[in-house]
């Protein structure tokens, strides 16, 4: 109870406009739901972005067989080229690829993902000046 009481004397009793409207936007599950979809237009954008970007791909594998195979590559069957046997194999791989040309639609691709971002971006100002027009008109 004493803590209660605490609680409710450090809170002013006249909020401002500004303090109510912020207070509101941050419990309305609308506004949640735009600016969650804000963030996800942002990171397409993101990911539109990396498209301009070189792609690494690595790849690395380890294989044991019950029996001895062969390890290395065989360059020829001559008896004094005889390859490795062994019942491990190990086998890595890097693969680095970059799209030259495409035509513009990479273009393409990164200025809608921004324009997503840049419509989200105003749903999400256009709701928070509706909720302000609200809360004035309400007279809070």
């Amino acid at each position: 109870m004493l803590l209660s009481g605490a609680l409710t004397a450090a809170e002013p009793k006249h909020l401002s406009l500004v303090a109510a409207a912020e207070r509101a936007l941050a419990q309305y599950p609308s506004v949640a739901a735009v600016r969650a979809r804000s963030e996800e237009a942002r990171a397409a954008a993101g990911e539109a972005g990396a498209g301009r970007l070189p792609a690494v791909r690595a790849m690395a594998s380890a294989t044991r067989y019950q029996k001895d195979m062969v390890v290395t590559p065989i360059h020829g069957f001559t008896p004094e080229a005889l390859p490795l046997f062994d019942d491990l194999l190990f086998q890595g791989g890097l693969n680095l690829s970059y799209l030259v040309f495409d035509g513009g639609a990479r273009r393409g691709r990164i200025r809608s993902a921004a324009a997503q971002a840049d419509a989200a971006r105003a749903a999400m100002d256009t709701m928070g000046q509706a909720y302000m027009a609200k809360f004035h008109f309400l007279g809070l």
